[in-house]
């Protein structure tokens, strides 16, 4: 994230397999800068660990807790109160 926090919108997918926020068109694939796709890495985190993630961007008032099940998908989702950035355990 950059250190900018994470959009409410892509919390559904961040950690499930095969998802990326750097892709919305095929074209998008010439313009890639990194090959680090956040999705993949959390994936796989959350398959191997209790996996939880706060997040917050400038935008939003509050930002989110969330907990993952093993496939990756959200378990929970709570409001936090929190600087702006993201945070994995």
């Amino acid at each position: 994230d950059n250190g900018k926090g994470i959009p409410a919108s892509e919390l559904p997918a961040i950690a499930l397999r095969h998802h990326t926020s750097k892709l919305s068109a095929f074209d998008d694939l010439a313009a890639l800068r990194s090959f680090g796709f956040r999705g993949e890495a959390l994936n796989s985190l959350a398959a191997l660990s209790k996996l939880s993630l706060s997040t917050r961007t400038a935008v939003d008032a509050v930002g989110f807790a969330l907990t993952f099940e093993r496939s990756g998908a959200v378990k929970g989702k709570t409001p936090l109160a929190r600087e702006v950035g993201t945070s994995v355990s």
